[in-house]
């Protein structure tokens, strides 16, 4: 799995680079968060769905 995010951080900034000479920084950086986020919630949604915990059970409330 870590290949395949090395794969795209890399084809990233190697395709920002090509494109934008003098801002490709910031665009990567923007693009590749963007990416990552969606990502991440899809995996939260999927684990929330399998797993359907409340925060609430790793504590025990006080009364």
């Amino acid at each position: 799995m870590i290949k395949i995010y090395d794969k795209i951080c890399v084809d990233a900034v190697v395709q920002s680079k090509i494109a934008n000479n003098g801002f490709w920084k910031f665009n990567t950086i923007m693009y590749m968060s963007a990416f990552l986020c969606i990502n991440f919630m899809t995996i939260a949604i999927i684990l929330k769905s399998i797993l359907p915990l409340e925060l609430g059970d790793f504590y025990e409330k006080k009364a």
